[in-house]
């Protein structure tokens, strides 16, 4: 069982709402993301549904999938038939054609993989030349500095526990220096168009001074804007 089908409701209710989701990350999903109109995007790692329901709604035809099969569900409960939902486990090469896409959205999910440079040749791969991609993860800081560990240059599986509706949930992922991040990134082909270290929305603060305070000196995600030149076509 994925480990967000056993976060289940609970995980979903608090991403739909929650001050990180929709005050931090989103936001600058969103700007990075750029205009959609009439292209077709895949968004992997796709939770509930949230951001596939916004890149409906700017016009875009969105082919969405995730792991969890709870999630899935979510999904469909909330796109129904406007998008094309697939079971996509990221540590597999993913289920779709060479240039099928424009854009790729990768969610907040790279840092559930391991080999990093396998999972961007994907992406590389079923982009369009022009295509562009747009990750966001944690930030390589954030996880060092939080868990405390020995060398910030080791790529490294983490363990972790979520509260979720009042319960616990343990939670694994991924930690890795910036270095080895944007190698792997250059090694799948992309160019790195934009890189984001986020600020919080400023209304964030009226809803929680102490949390507005934490995310505006310390970074806890980072974002990439990635792009697919014509020459670099990969098949």
């Amino acid at each position: 069982m994925d480990q967000y089908d056993r976060m289940g409701d609970s995980y979903i209710r608090d991403n739909e709402s929650s001050l990180i989701n929709e005050y931090y990350e989103r936001p600058v999903i969103r700007s990075l993301i750029g205009d959609v109109r009439g292209l077709r995007v895949l968004d992997v790692g796709c939770g509930p549904g949230v951001m596939g329901e916004w890149l409906l709604e700017q016009g875009a035809e969105v082919v969405a999938g995730d792991k969890s099969a709870a999630m899935i569900a979510a999904a469909k409960a909330r796109l129904r038939d406007r998008a094309a939902l697939h079971h996509i486990d990221l540590e597999e090469p993913l289920p779709f054609s060479p240039e099928e896409f424009d854009v790729v959205l990768a969610s907040l999910v790279a840092h559930y993989v391991e080999d990093w440079e396998r999972l961007f040749k994907g992406f590389f791969r079923v982009l369009r030349d022009g295509g562009r991609a747009v990750v966001s993860t944690h930030h390589p800081f954030a996880d060092y500095r939080w868990f405390d560990r020995p060398n910030y240059f080791a790529t490294e599986l983490m363990s972790d526990v979520w509260n979720k509706g009042g319960v616990d949930f343990p939670v694994q992922f991924w930690r890795r220096p910036l270095t080895a991040m944007v190698r792997s990134i250059r090694a799948a082909g992309f160019s790195i168009d934009d890189l984001v270290e986020p600020l919080p929305l400023p209304e964030a603060e009226v809803i929680d001074p102490d949390w507005f305070r934490q995310v505006s000196t310390e970074p806890q995600f980072l974002f990439f804007r990635l792009s697919k030149a014509a020459s670099q076509s990969q098949i």
